[in-house]
């Protein structure tokens, strides 16, 4: 299956990859570029760099809502000429049309941050059991406010000089000498997790995902699968 994300407006933002919204889409209506599918013009930029004419389209579900707002995930049909970039997975078409269109809330996204959490929750608890265990206990009760109380603070706790964040460490924050960069990224993605969860954060998309996938890669095709679950258990607008 090949998905699309759109924003509140029914419209892409990586098309063409310029960062310019392309007109709002209608389920069932081809889409067609001017022209033929390029790079570079001129043949100087690497082939990493996104394709610079075409509209896009991805196989992984969570690749496919970055870098959109999302507020609405699609299947599409394509046709016509292609290039496949990014890890095989995304890929850039002459032509295309949405066939199907399901809307993708921000609790929707919140719920893709907290799947992320509990694949790699592990490798913080074994660190902070007692405040795990008082986290795990708050989120089966669904009192998510609790779970940012007790989160927060222990990120904060990881950094010289922590009691003056605000939210998130500046750059160049130090982390204390006893605590890995590894164990900061798991508490950071419960952190986020559980601003998520309040509201705090307004999370488009899948959150976390990138988090999860660099201090435990088997997590990404995990969520993917809850992701797509969810997808397909939605109803069609």
């Amino acid at each position: 299956m090949l998905y699309k994300a759109l924003a509140a407006d029914m419209k892409s933002y990586v098309d063409d990859y310029r960062g310019r919204a392309s007109a709002p889409w209608v389920k069932n209506e081809w889409r067609e570029i001017e022209g033929q599918l390029w790079w570079d013009i001129n043949g100087n930029l690497p082939k990493r760099i996104p394709p610079r004419n075409g509209l896009y389209c991805d196989t992984d579900i969570l690749f496919a809502m970055w870098p959109e707002f999302t507020e609405f995930l699609c299947e599409v049909e394509v046709d016509g000429q292609s290039i496949t970039f990014r890890n095989e997975t995304r890929q850039c078409w002459q032509k295309m049309r949405v066939v199907k269109i399901k809307a993708w809330s921000l609790s929707d996204s919140a719920l893709i941050a907290d799947w992320c959490e509990g694949q790699t929750h592990d490798l913080w608890a074994s660190d902070f059991p007692s405040e795990a265990q008082l986290f795990d206990t708050r989120h089966y009760q669904g009192n998510y406010a609790a779970m940012l109380a007790i989160i927060q603070p222990l990120y904060k706790s990881l950094f010289v000089g922590g009691d003056t964040i605000v939210r998130f460490a500046p750059q160049g924050m130090k982390l204390k000498p006893e605590y890995s960069d590894f164990l900061m990224r798991s508490i950071l993605l419960a952190y986020i997790t559980s601003l998520c969860l309040t509201g705090e954060m307004v999370a488009h998309g899948a959150p976390c995902s990138d988090i999860a996938r660099l201090i435990r890669p088997t997590t990404w095709a995990t969520v993917r699968g809850f992701v797509e679950d969810r997808w397909n258990s939605k109803e069609e607008l």
